[in-house]
């Protein structure tokens, strides 16, 4: 018995990493993305090329309770230096 439970403790450990792989881009705000992708080189300004999530999705005004003024924003997300590549 103690092997079928080792067995189940060591796999759970293994898969919890994989999860986050897996994780949904969102927006700055926690928006859902129209369109994502994950990895994309991005130069910030002041700061140089990094590697980012981007997050598409539209954004419309709806203070007089009706849905107008729509437009498409992008986010980028989960930024990282881009690190050149060694020879």
């Amino acid at each position: 018995m103690n092997i079928v439970r080792s067995i189940l403790i060591i796999s759970a450990l293994i898969a919890m990493p994989a999860g986050g792989a897996f994780a949904e881009v969102k927006g700055i705000n926690g928006e859902k993305c129209d369109k994502s992708e994950t990895g994309v080189k991005h130069d910030i300004k002041d700061k140089g090329p990094h590697i980012c999530d981007k997050c598409t999705y539209s954004k419309c005004d709806t203070k007089s309770g009706k849905i107008e003024n729509c437009v498409m924003k992008t986010d980028w997300v989960n930024c990282v230096p881009d690190q050149p590549k060694k020879k």
